[in-house]
């Protein structure tokens, strides 16, 4: 079922956000998801070894956070800018997005070898997490389980991507049955305004290949079919993610 549902959010081109059992110790949610042969970054896996209150049926139970990750994007996928746009790049993930749950206790907890070896199989652990102003159950990391060590491993990639796919293909069907040369240079419009604005929004950034820009496109008559098509190419550099913060402390004597 899980595999046939990333099926379809590929097909779709939406996020699927799925939950590896939180009973499973860490050899076997990593041996759950490689069971399951994903490699694309619309599939998105969380494991929370947590038990809490069940506020349906009393008593403790283990409850999956995919939903509550999909809840909180809702959110803030509702607080859009004058283009629209909303701030997808912002993961949903660390101190900003506490798992609200009350009489939590893990089940597990996995040293850095283990945590290595579940962003490695591209799981996303929520965990109970420390930070300056406190502690907290959070989702810990924000990778999708596309089998790369690039930006598509990136959920915030993967939502941008997704989403400018979307707008992009919705404008062109509204210039199906124009004149072709109008049809491209409106097409040419929509994109340096779409890709100009998620720019301005931080969905992009500047680039060696790219420039300050950060995106490039191009639209052209399909060099087979002249008559009646249009070829429409885009490609950017999103922002990227802070993973990871390496901290080098000097002591000086004098």
């Amino acid at each position: 079922l899980l595999s046939r549902c990333a099926q379809l959010a590929i097909r779709a081109n939406r996020q699927f956000l799925f939950d590896v059992p939180g009973n499973l110790n860490v050899s076997a949610a990593i041996t759950f998801v490689t069971q399951l042969g994903l490699d694309n970054h619309y599939c998105q896996a969380y494991w929370a070894p947590l038990k809490a209150d069940d506020p349906v049926n009393g008593g403790k139970a283990i409850i999956g956070t995919a939903g509550i990750n999909a809840g909180y994007r809702c959110g803030r996928n509702a607080q859009t800018n004058s283009a629209g746009l909303a701030p997808k790049h912002v993961p949903i993930a660390g101190k900003r997005w506490n798992v609200a749950r009350t009489g939590v206790m893990q089940l597990s907890s996995p040293g850095d070898a283990d945590l290595n070896d579940l962003a490695n199989a591209k799981i996303n652990p929520v965990l109970f997490e420390v930070y300056d102003d406190g502690g907290m159950f959070a989702f810990t990391d924000s990778l999708t389980c596309a089998k790369t060590a690039l930006y598509r491993k990136l959920i915030s990639t993967a939502e941008i991507s997704s989403t400018l796919d979307d707008m992009i293909v919705r404008y062109g069907k509204g210039l199906s049955q124009m004149p072709l040369e109008q049809g491209m240079e409106a097409m040419s419009r929509f994109l340096k305004k779409l890709l100009k604005a998620a720019r301005t929004a931080e969905w992009l950034v500047a680039s060696i290949d790219l420039g300050d820009d950060g995106y490039v496109f191009s639209v052209t008559r399909n060099a087979a079919r002249p008559a009646d098509r249009m070829d429409v190419s885009y490609g950017f550099h999103p922002n990227g993610v802070t993973r990871a913060i390496f901290v080098t402390p000097t002591l000086y004597n004098n």
